[in-house]
């Protein structure tokens, strides 16, 4: 038993979650004990990829120590990855219980050109740095939900994906990445084809022994 198996949530039995059984999902670009890796199947933005628990949790703030150390260290692997084959900086978010639309706990990496926010954001009363992982698990704790967002190395929780600030964010996205905000939010630019260059980028970068 691990630390965090009092904040497991069971997968409802006449639920078919999509991250558990991956049936519909693009082809898995690798796994390690504890998490897998694949292309989101609706990417905001070309090279946007997923990093995902195999338990299911409904958020990353759920999971053990080990495997939030296991999630940081693959994430690096995966931004360096997509760093170096899409040419810009890669931000990472995850909607800590309020905002999924799948619920199983899982880390977009997205290609986005944003390397750092602005003192309007990271001074509102929403928002928290934070040094890691575990500095999560404790606010979730205490409050029940975030909004987790990493950008240029450091990281941040904002209370919920429905605070304010999140607009301001997502001005900074559009403009950021060539985006623009619909009445939904952020629309997106990328297409199908995009999935699919993504996987043969992974297996190219994978085939060369790029590790570091």
């Amino acid at each position: 038993m691990h630390d965090a198996d009092q904040l497991v949530t069971p997968v409802p039995t006449d639920l078919i979650c999509a991250f558990c059984t991956t049936v519909g999902q693009p082809p898995r670009l690798f796994e390690t004990r504890s998490l897998y890796a694949l292309p989101d199947k609706y990417p905001l933005v070309p090279g946007h990829t997923l990093l995902i628990t195999h338990e299911h949790l409904r958020c990353l703030a759920q999971a053990s120590t080990e495997v939030l150390a296991e999630l940081d260290g693959t994430t690096d692997r995966l931004t360096r990855f997509l760093e170096a084959e899409y040419g810009t900086a890669v931000a990472c978010t995850e909607h800590g219980v309020v905002g999924q639309t799948v619920f199983h706990a899982h880390l977009h990496l997205l290609p986005l050109g944003l390397s750092s926010l602005p003192k309007a954001v990271t001074h509102h009363p929403d928002v928290t740095p934070v040094a890691g992982w575990e500095d999560v698990r404790t606010y979730f704790r205490r409050r029940g939900e975030y909004y987790y967002l990493a950008v240029g190395g450091q990281r941040y929780v904002i209370t919920s994906s429905l605070s304010p600030v999140m607009l301001q964010l997502r001005e900074l996205v559009s403009a950021s990445a060539g985006l623009y905000v619909g009445p939904k939010g952020l629309v997106k630019t990328a297409i199908s084809a995009d999935v699919g260059d993504l996987v043969e980028r992974w297996r190219r970068w994978a085939a060369r022994g790029e590790r570091a």
